[in-house]
């Protein structure tokens, strides 16, 4: 265990603290790589370590009211539209497990700021080191990214990368205001790899996002001054430079080398959704749509690379109003202004990617999401945050 503590940089009080911590890694990591493997039977075992961690690790634990009262009413809209047996006994499945991962989300949320960032820091920074350690093992070949694990598409790797960054940003910005930008910085590297559009957009984004944030909550007045020259002063000299075509030119010949070759929208993802919202009449849109005899399932095995078609399908039109119900309560909640609209442009990141690779909705990922909305509406961090109790700096 101190072998372990010192490899992941960890400070801690106590023994019984690192142990703490670290259990909380090796869960987490456990978790990922089941489900990143993407076979029925490792996720289906996910969902069976989940279980297991909150039997054991989590034994005397009590479910709050809040948690009955949400997973109750999910459930009952739910329930409406299993009846159709769209996927059989997969939506069900997923309902079944579904408190047990609303208990670790609401586990973690309550954890100290400072635990949590230190998990959160060595989790992802491990994901970031195993895929690069696989990229440069299968650097020769023509997808390095997608050679790392044959039978998992280079999207899903890159995908699975991109919502650990978005919680460990937000974790990072909830405890020392900054966003981890070197590790984002990595993501976006990684996600030119992986040549897909979503993953590409959205890791520049989210970088940008941290970048912006960070210049924004720093106390140097001159750190501010400085970028706001440095921004006017580039936009300056490329606007007035000649060589600024052909640096486009460079940027576009990147470019297309990725997925953005084949154009800046994918024709086979919007013939998926138009065939299946086309195909919808009002019982279907009330309670959801099997793949029978469409492209999803006759070309794509299944996959509607889309988790809102899927989370539809499951779960009908109340899966969308309960996605829905839970982005206006963040959104009128009596909370931080400033860290509402930062959990709400990395919730918008994170659907925006979902929109494209069915990676939440349901999956063993929504455990991320569900850890973001539960930290956002705990009661004490606000005065942790506010009280700025963060003595001890961290690297990012």
């Amino acid at each position: 265990m101190k072998f372990l503590a010192k490899l992941y940089f960890l400070k801690f009080q106590s023994k019984l603290e690192r142990n703490k911590i670290l259990y909380d890694i090796i869960f987490l990591s456990l978790y990922f790589f089941l489900y990143v493997l993407q076979l029925q039977s490792t996720i289906i075992l996910s969902y069976v370590v989940v279980a297991i961690y909150a039997l054991f690790y989590l034994k005397g634990i009590k479910i709050s009211k809040l948690i009955f009262k949400i997973y109750s009413i999910v459930a009952a809209l739910f329930l409406l539209s299993i009846i159709n047996f769209n996927h059989g006994f997969t939506p069900l499945f997923h309902l079944i497990f579904l408190p047990v991962i609303l208990l670790i989300a609401d586990y973690f949320s309550k954890k100290k700021l400072v635990d949590l960032y230190q998990i959160f820091r060595a989790f992802q920074y491990q994901n970031i080191f195993l895929v690069t350690l696989g990229l440069l093992y299968n650097y020769n070949e023509i997808d390095p990214i997608g050679s790392i694990i044959p039978w998992v598409s280079r999207n899903g790797i890159t995908s699975v990368l991109l919502v650990c960054q978005i919680i460990f940003s937000f974790v990072s910005y909830l405890y020392n205001k900054r966003f981890p930008i070197f590790s984002s910085l990595l993501i976006v590297i990684i996600s030119f790899y992986g040549l897909g559009r979503g993953s590409i957009i959205v890791s520049i984004l989210l970088l940008l996002y941290g970048i912006f944030l960070n210049i924004v909550n720093t106390k140097s007045k001159l750190i501010k001054i400085s970028s706001v020259i440095v921004v006017i002063g580039l936009f300056f000299y490329f606007s007035s430079n000649s060589e600024t075509i052909t640096l486009v030119e460079n940027i576009e010949d990147g470019l297309n080398q990725t997925q953005f070759g084949q154009g800046y929208t994918d024709e086979a993802r919007t013939s998926i959704n138009n065939e299946y919202i086309s195909n919808l009449d009002p019982w279907h849109f009330l309670f959801g749509s099997s793949y029978s005899n469409t492209s999803i399932e006759k070309y794509f095995g299944g996959n509607p690379h889309n988790s809102f078609i899927r989370l539809h399908s499951y779960y009908g039109i109340f899966g969308i109003i309960v996605l829905l119900f839970s982005l206006i309560s963040i959104l009128i909640a009596k909370r931080n202004a400033t860290i509402k609209f930062v959990l709400l442009g990395l919730l918008l990141l994170l659907l925006f990617r979902a929109y494209t690779e069915p990676i939440l909705f349901p999956s063993s990922l929504d455990l991320f999401f569900l850890m973001m909305v539960a930290l956002f509406f705990r009661k004490k961090y606000l005065l942790i945050h506010e009280r700025n109790l963060t003595q001890n700096s961290y690297v990012n």
